[in-house]
């Protein structure tokens, strides 16, 4: 599927080859020049950022800093793909906002979808 130019989803259990197998994928279509570029929000800074047009992704920061150091074992990839491993929320550019709600008494969050940044 990544040939193909498709998205998907590479899931498995813990040992079964998941990282090696993105690495493996990746290292293979930034050789063949399959790729095009893409815009990405930095993770922590928000900075833009134009990148291969490729993503890793896990749930948590701890988790993309290992996916990210699995990845960039290889040092073709480190160079290439220096911001491309980011979290799930960091990719969908999901950035809550919370407000004190007077009516309710409470703390509520405020979801801003992806048009309200600028």
């Amino acid at each position: 599927m990544a040939f193909a130019g498709k998205s998907f989803c590479l899931i498995g259990a813990a040992g079964t080859g998941k990282t090696t197998a993105q690495r493996e994928i990746a290292a293979e279509l930034l050789k063949s020049g399959c790729l095009t570029t893409h815009d990405f929000r930095e993770q922590g800074t928000g900075t833009r950022i134009t990148a291969p047009s490729i993503a890793f992704v896990a749930y948590t920061r701890i988790a993309s800093a290992n996916l990210r150091r699995a990845i960039h074992k290889n040092p073709e990839l480190e160079a290439a793909l220096t911001h491309n491993v980011t979290t799930i929320h960091n990719l969908l550019e999901y950035t809550p906002e919370t407000y004190w709600c007077y009516e309710d008494n409470k703390e509520k969050v405020q979801i801003h979808s992806k048009e309200n940044f600028c």
